[in-house]
């Protein structure tokens, strides 16, 4: 099923996935109930297309020789979260797109499903999280969380920057120290000071 052209998103960020098979992954997409907002195609070596899950959050995925260069490393991306309203379906639509595996964390006020690539040792493949959709937080979506070795730096810098501090940095045990801010253009995204530290 293909999007409306006309539909209207807030801004947010793009958390784009690996594909082996861009158009396989397409179908898998529409048969488990998600939609195609941007149909396959080329782009330079690889391929892409864009989606809408059924719960409304948007991804998109790559097929390409080339991934990320950098990751879980200070100012490089170190983790995807889903904030949704249906995380149990959420959970199965991507397990059935993907492969992806989940086990439950205890976190603070809320079940937690933390999401792990669909093969090798699952703690090593984790890679971001599921989460209930919190009044308040708007749309179903991804956010992305960017390793920095200093949060209340970053906060400060947004805050003198145009974003808008929706969380402060604070400590969240057995994960790091964890701040949400809002962009301008009122996308939202995460900074992470992963505790222990990450290499």
């Amino acid at each position: 099923m293909q999007g409306s052209p006309t539909e209207e998103y807030a801004p947010a960020w793009t958390t784009y996935f690996h594909s082996d098979d861009i158009q396989a992954t397409a179908r898998d997409v529409v048969a488990g109930g998600g939609t195609v907002r941007v149909e396959p195609m080329s782009v330079g070596e690889g391929s892409m297309a864009q989606f809408t899950d059924p719960q409304g959050a948007r991804f998109a995925v790559l097929q390409s020789p080339m991934g990320l260069q950098r990751t879980s490393e200070d100012n490089a991306l170190v983790w995807v979260e889903l904030h949704t309203t249906d995380p149990a379906s959420a959970i199965r639509f991507y397990a059935g797109v993907f492969g992806w595996r989940s086990a439950e964390m205890t976190a603070p006020g809320m079940t937690y499903q933390v999401l792990s690539i669909a093969a090798g040792d699952q703690q090593e493949g984790a890679f971001g999280g599921v989460a209930p959709l919190q009044g308040g937080q708007g749309d179903p979506r991804w956010v992305p969380y960017f390793a920095v070795s200093d949060p209340e730096a970053v906060v400060a810098a947004g805050r003198d920057n145009g974003a808008t501090v929706l969380m402060p940095a604070v400590d969240v045990p057995e994960v790091g120290t964890i701040a949400w801010l809002s962009a301008p253009d009122q996308s939202v995204f995460a900074v992470l000071r992963p505790n222990p530290r990450q290499g």
